[in-house]
């Protein structure tokens, strides 16, 4: 993916294409002795990590535990070393799904509590939504809970442009918060402003279960969420069987655009969405189809990979996976087509390197082109119970995975409890990306193509030029002139591909950028 459209097309000094022999960089464990689930990561501003989901621990990594599971986060340096760790909740399970870095440097957290007391300050049902805003070293803001009087949970939270919140999950409510809910569970999406008061909530579905897993901006002001439904009426047309992955796309202000859903007569989920460069999408999750949209399955559960355009419909599809059951759960950019994390039982096919005996799962993370030709993949694992639930391209070209791990032995250097948090980074030995390489006209250079979040032009010649960053629907984000050299900070940014056009003395240079702070 992600070929812009440019008169000096910037070439990475070595593609992937090749690398079947990712080895361990580094690797850590968090936790305690009881069980501690990773559910999301990102690459924080400073070069480290942070890692949210939930701990019923007490000792080990963590000081305290508020009831039987809390949300805890994890903030890292660079390699992993643990700089500070936060536990919130009450006295009854809390669970952290999503967390983003914002703005102002703290963090956002969405995801699900059943508690009322402690952190907790009002509780509206069976499962609330539980959304929890820190400062930078994760002291708890403000927490707000939102829902009726059944079950809401959230798994996916983004910021919006206004410095507001976009909330994905669903609701089994159909009172309190949740006033739109028509059958059972349905995706329900909820912004709000940025103390967390809700602007506007809506819901979305049929007669039967939908789940939204993830919500992305989209162009022009939308947004598209992804899930997977087994509705037959309502906002789903044209279910093709037990259970359909699902993608809507909504306007600005949650009216529905358009909506989709894909996969054959089996179970079909989706897990984690994309935007593409020609301004359509890419999405993974699992298939266990046969038929319909789902061209071929190799055994059991496939990780499922489908690349469509702007309004949904499908360019390609494909199946990866072996005898067993393979599952992706999120996919990545990267310079030359996608990484997609997940887990998997098979050892035969597209996987290779298995640890346990096939009853178990293995970390898997997959990198394809940007057609889907498996370019290489790497089973991470010991002969327990592994699994990756994300995975963040660093500036260096090397892969960061979190996961969870309640083995030792294997990939796993050491064990702390029953499921520990595991933070995994992947290089090659024999293969280098280089992420400043330049894209070069007339004497002025822009760089890095992967970045943090500072974009630096430069010109040897002292020469004058005007610039302009738009986002890949074309929107324009900043602009101006320079001479000699430029900073941009795009670090408040959404991460994606982003164009840089440069025009100076009569010749223009485009870049593409990969903004991987989060």
């Amino acid at each position: 993916m992600y070929r812009s459209a440019i008169i000096f097309l910037f070439l990475f000094a070595a593609t992937l294409t090749q690398a079947q022999h990712k080895k361990i960089k580094w690797q850590a464990k968090y936790g305690g002795l009881k069980d501690d689930y990773p559910k999301s990561l990102i690459k924080t501003q400073d070069n480290g990590y942070v890692i949210c989901g939930s701990s019923a621990s007490a000792d080990g990594s963590l000081t305290g535990n508020n009831g039987i599971d809390d949300v805890w986060l994890v903030k890292t340096d660079s390699i992993g070393n643990m700089l500070w760790q936060k536990n919130y909740g009450g006295s009854k399970s809390d669970v952290g799904s999503c967390i983003i870095q914002t703005a102002d440097g703290g963090y956002f957290i969405a995801g699900y509590t059943t508690s009322n007391d402690k952190d907790i300050t009002t509780n509206k049902g069976i499962t609330d939504i539980w959304c929890i805003k820190t400062d930078s070293t994760g002291n708890m803001l403000w927490q707000q809970t939102y829902g009726g009087s059944d079950d809401d949970k959230a798994y996916s939270c983004i910021q919006t442009n206004d410095g507001g919140y976009l909330v994905a999950g669903y609701t089994n409510s159909t009172d309190g918060d949740a006033t739109g809910n028509t059958d059972i569970m349905n995706f329900w999406v909820l912004k709000t402003d940025g103390n967390g008061s809700i602007q506007w909530q809506k819901s979305y579905g049929g007669n039967y279960v939908d789940i939204a897993k993830q919500i992305i901006a989209g162009a022009d002001n939308s947004y598209t969420v992804i899930g997977y439904s087994s509705s037959t009426n309502g906002d789903v047309t044209n279910n093709k069987g037990f259970t359909d992955v699902w993608v809507i796309n909504l306007s600005q202000n949650g009216n529905l655009n358009w909506q989709k859903n894909y996969g054959g007569s089996s179970s079909d989920e989706g897990k984690s969405i994309i935007r593409t460069d020609d301004n359509g999408y890419i999405f993974t999750g699992s298939t266990k189809s046969a038929d319909a949209d789902v061209t071929n399955n190799i055994g059991g559960y496939d990780l499922w990979v489908v690349k469509t355009n702007k309004t949904g419909n499908i360019l390609w599809q494909k199946t990866y996976g072996g005898t067993k059951d393979d599952e992706g759960n999120t996919i990545t950019a990267t310079t030359d087509g996608y990484v997609i994390s997940g887990g998997t039982r098979s050892n035969d096919n597209d996987v290779s390197g298995l640890h346990g005996s096939g009853y178990t799962d293995d970390c898997w993370v997959i990198n394809i082109s940007e057609s889907g030709v498996k370019n290489w993949q790497k089973v991470l694992g010991t002969n327990m119970v592994e699994n990756a639930c994300a995975a963040v391209i660093n500036s260096n070209g090397t892969i960061t995975l979190a996961g969870q791990s309640n083995g030792t032995g294997g990939d796993a250097t050491s064990y702390i409890g029953l499921n520990d948090y595991w933070l995994v980074t992947l290089t090659d030995s024999t293969l280098h990306i280089n992420p400043t390489s330049v894209n070069t006209v007339a004497n002025i250079k822009a760089y890095p193509a992967i970045t943090t979040g500072i974009v630096y032009i430069t010109s040897s010649d002292n020469i004058q030029g005007t610039f302009s960053l738009t986002d890949i629907s074309g929107r324009l984000l900043s602009s101006g002139t320079f001479q000699s050299h430029h900073t941009i900070d795009i670090s408040n940014r959404h991460s994606g591909i982003y164009i840089l056009k440069i025009n100076t003395s009569g010749k223009e240079l485009i870049q593409k950028i990969i903004l991987c702070s989060n």
